[in-house]
């Protein structure tokens, strides 16, 4: 029987503020969120938890006043792991009951009705919330780095002026920070248990070297083997301590490196990057009271999307996922700008045309400088404009028209609701598509006049035969496939093209 999505959540929440459940996120980070790059094709990403969740998990934890307290044993690190795993597997299961219920309704009375399309039992009322939450990024965190620029060029005076925001100074700060997680990392034994663990296991019963009452402790053993330099052994042997004494000061010094690992402070970065600037726009509030108090759910609004690194006193910050910060840097600034009424108008400008020339110059590079166009007006033989083409691609007899969007998922899409899902997968991507169809008419028919973006008219297309349509949205736009297929309005499925 799965239990109600909010029953789920109201365990996670207790969960959060049961004593070193933040010593617990760090393992969890360490197990999920690394691997062995030359085993990833053995790699299980579904019994991983991705970014979504651990923020999710940070972000009921930054509700109240995040406690630095330890557990009364470092046994109690693996329950809680245990339980963090055990809960958000349900949790995953709870948001698939609208599906399941479907599936339900369709065993209890085969006959009844006919077999469903996809619009039909894809396209209905709480169908996506699983998706969008569960779905990957499609982007490495770089890429973020290297659209930066490109995305906010128009920009660039506004956000210097406005938000203090320099491009290099920026990319300077979030490439270090990576550099700093990737050293300290390096005292990580890493054995990789999430992959190895049923081997293990395996030659444990084989090996019958330790009895079967004693193989989970041994495995938690071997998990914090993998700290083993953090516990500064040989340091406190020299020190002349009791084993009582190692043994407490060890435990105290592998609480306060895995802490370390995920953490940087000022005195990391050079003056010139005039850190303390960054920090006050990338990390939450210090004070807890009122902080986050809306994510209550899936699909909330979670401050730590926009705000990644949370401070821990004042001179240290704790910066758990990496990709998220390169993800806030490229965000964040839009919805800066939106809030200034007076340069929306400018905002919305800019967005498409930068997007229209990281289209034009992506393609440029695969099809050749001569046989792309950006920027084309269709003129009807009266001189009316009937639309335009973003980027238009000729090869041989063929031509691709690219059409792109700079629309967002919003937040109540996230959470759900068909409507608005539908709302914006017109404004991203079908909209797009049938102009795309229009200007596809418009070539194949030859009635019209054809511009370049200097207003030269464009002879060449009259040799075109057949055209292919491309959409590109500039935002991450979470499970476009899955919306494309089952959202009632689509038509694209249905185009041989």
């Amino acid at each position: 029987m799965l239990r109600d999505t909010s029953e789920v959540l109201m365990d996670i929440k207790q969960l959060v503020r049961t004593k070193g459940f933040l010593y617990t996120i760090c393992l969890i980070l360490v197990d999920d969120f690394h691997l062995n790059v030359e085993a990833m094709h053995e790699t299980d990403y579904r019994s991983r938890l991705n970014k979504n969740e651990i923020l999710m998990l940070l972000g009921f934890l930054i509700q109240d006043e995040i406690s630095l307290e330890t557990p009364k044993s470092p046994f109690e690190l693996i329950e809680l792991k245990k339980k963090t795993y055990h809960l958000m597997e349900e949790l995953h299961y709870s948001t698939t009951a609208p599906f399941q219920a479907k599936i339900e309704q369709l065993i209890k009375n085969p006959s009844s009705q006919n077999a469903p399309n996809d619009k039909d039992f894809f396209g209905d009322e709480n169908m996506f919330i699983e998706p969008i939450f569960y779905s990957g990024d499609g982007i490495y965190d770089i890429q973020y780095l290297e659209f930066l620029k490109r995305k906010y060029k128009y920009n660039e005076e506004w956000l210097n002026r406005n938000a203090d925001f320099d491009f290099d100074n920026i990319l300077e700060i979030v490439t270090h920070i990576k550099k700093l997680h990737q050293d300290k990392f390096q005292r990580v034994n890493f054995i990789g248990l999430k992959e190895n663990k049923q081997q293990i296991l395996k030659d444990l019963r084989k090996g019958k070297s330790i009895p079967k009452k004693e193989r989970d402790d041994f495995l938690a053993l071997l998990e914090f083997y993998q700290f083993s330099e953090f516990f500064e052994a040989e340091s406190n042997l020299a020190k002349g301590l009791d084993p009582t004494q190692i043994t407490e000061n060890g435990w105290k010094s592998f609480y306060l490196g895995l802490l370390d690992l995920f953490s940087i402070t000022p005195s990391d970065f050079l003056p010139k990057h005039k850190i303390s600037r960054f920090l006050k726009k990338f990390s939450i509030a210090n004070s807890p009271f009122g902080r986050n108090e809306n994510f209550q759910n899936i699909g909330d609004f979670n401050i730590l999307s926009a705000s990644p690194i949370i401070p821990f006193g004042s001179d240290k910050y704790f910066v758990p996922i990496i990709f998220s910060v390169f993800e806030a840097v490229y965000e964040s600034p839009y919805y800066w700008m939106t809030e200034d009424k007076s340069y929306r108008n400018s905002l919305a400008e800019s967005r498409g045309k930068a997007g229209e020339e990281i289209a034009f110059e992506l393609l440029k590079a695969v099809v050749g400088e001569n046989r792309i166009y950006k920027s084309i007006k269709i003129e009807s033989k009266r001189g009316y404009d009937d639309t335009d083409i973003d980027v238009l691609c000729i090869l041989g007899n063929k031509a691709i028209c690219v059409q792109v969007k700079s629309k967002k998922l919003t937040q109540l899409s996230r959470k759900g609701n068909s409507n608005q899902l539908k709302t914006d997968f017109k404004g991203a991507v079908q909209d797009a598509y049938e102009q795309g169809m229009t200007s596809r008419t418009k070539i194949i028919e030859k009635n019209s006049i054809f511009r370049d973006e200097n207003g030269n008219r464009l002879n060449i297309i009259d040799n075109i035969e057949d055209v292919y349509i491309l959409i590109v949205t500039t935002e991450n736009y979470p499970a476009l496939t899955h919306q494309a297929r089952s959202l009632e309005s689509v038509t694209i499925t249905v185009s041989s093209h």
